[in-house]
């Protein structure tokens, strides 16, 4: 809106220097016929001389008024453009700081609140990606199903609040045990889903059982006693006409073949 004003009041200022520019060139033609007049009618030089000043005086007294107007216009619009530039650059400032609040809320908005990993829509978003990635090279890409064992005797036995450190500490570890090209989120409750990149279904069974291994050994205690915790891992890779969905069936179907078989376990999908 203050733009429009800014140029509607230049539009308007434009106006009416053009009528007074066309004002005072009508004037000085005016002026400059008369003393033509008065060359023409004058024998006395006196009086010419008195007809001309007087002309010249209106004159100059015009040009004076149209330059100190034009001069008011100017300062006005300058002070204007400085008004706006400044206007300009708070709302450059505010989109900065909208835009910049935007992705901290979207990044918020995909991550889980409890244990910071990413979460089920960012996994979603992630595999998408990966998955469009091995369709164009064919490089391998596997993926891990991660269950924590025997959960909910955890939290009836220790209570939710157990529950929800074992949950952490497990996110924790799981996290600084994969390599950065990899990607682990919560898909819900306590299951973790892994991204591998370029890693074949044998290549992650032996990322698979280093976490398992290293949750088996990790202490876990609530309120002095020891909680036992263990994880089962279902393994899949990407292959012929998988998807996103068959080839997480496939991963879910070994991890329920190694909670069949005894849990804390590694399985890989045939």
């Amino acid at each position: 809106i203050e733009l429009q004003d800014y140029l509607a009041s230049v539009g308007v200022g434009s106006e009416h220097s053009l009528d007074e520019t066309n004002d005072i060139n009508s004037l000085v033609q005016s002026h400059v016929m008369t003393i033509r007049e008065s060359i023409s009618s004058n024998k006395d030089v006196g009086d010419l001389k008195e007809a001309i000043e007087t002309q010249l005086t209106s004159i100059v007294d015009r040009v004076d008024t149209f330059c100190q107007s034009q001069a008011e216009r100017h300062n006005d619009f300058k002070t204007k453009i400085s008004a706006l530039q400044e206007r300009l650059e708070e709302t450059e400032k505010e989109s900065a700081d909208l835009r910049e609040n935007l992705v901290v809320q979207r990044a918020r908005a995909q991550l889980d609140a409890l244990t910071k990993l990413p979460n089920r829509q960012a996994y979603d978003h992630q595999l998408s990606a990966e998955y469009s990635r091995w369709q164009r090279y064919r490089k391998p890409l596997s993926l891990m199903v991660i269950d924590i064992d025997f959960f909910k005797r955890i939290n009836d036995t220790f209570g939710h609040a157990a529950g929800d450190k074992v949950l952490k500490t497990v996110a924790r570890v799981l996290q600084v045990n994969i390599r950065e090209t990899d990607f682990i989120s919560r898909y819900g409750g306590e299951e973790f889903v892994l991204i591998m990149p370029e890693t074949n279904k044998d290549g992650g069974a032996q990322v698979a059982e280093k976490l398992r291994a290293t949750i088996e050994k990790c202490p876990f205690h609530s309120n002095n006693q020891k909680v036992p915790v263990t994880i089962s891992i279902g393994i899949a890779e990407f292959d012929g006409e998988d998807n996103a969905v068959t080839v997480f069936e496939r991963a879910d179907k070994a991890l329920y073949a190694a909670k069949e078989g005894g849990r804390n376990q590694v399985k890989i999908d045939e």
